[in-house]
C-alpha cells in the first residue's frame, strides 16, 4: 500500500507543478489583456491553458483514485 501511496503523492506533485508552471503563467498573461481587444493569438493560449488543465484535473483524479484504493484495501488488509 505504502507505493501506491507514493504514487498518489507524485500525482498530487505534477498536479501542483503543472498548475504552478503552466496555468499560473497564462493566467498572468491573461490578466494584463485589454478584454475589448485581446491578442490575436488567444486561442492559441487557450488551448494551452485547457491542456494544462485537463493534466492536473486527471493527475489530481488519479492520486484521489489511489489513495480511496489503498483506504479502502488497508482495511480489508486489517480484517
Amino acid at each position: 500500500m505504502f507505493v501506491v501511496l507514493i504514487v498518489a503523492a507524485a500525482f498530487l506533485i505534477l498536479s501542483g507543478l503543472v498548475t504552478r508552471f503552466g496555468n499560473q503563467p497564462i493566467n498572468e498573461i491573461v490578466m494584463g489583456w485589454d478584454s475589448a481587444r485581446p491578442p490575436a493569438n488567444w486561442t492559441e493560449l487557450r488551448d494551452q491553458w485547457w491542456g494544462f488543465h485537463r493534466l492536473r484535473t486527471i493527475s489530481g483524479l488519479l492520486a484521489l483514485v489511489l489513495v480511496t484504493w489503498a483506504s479502502i484495501n488497508r482495511g480489508r488488509a486489517e480484517k
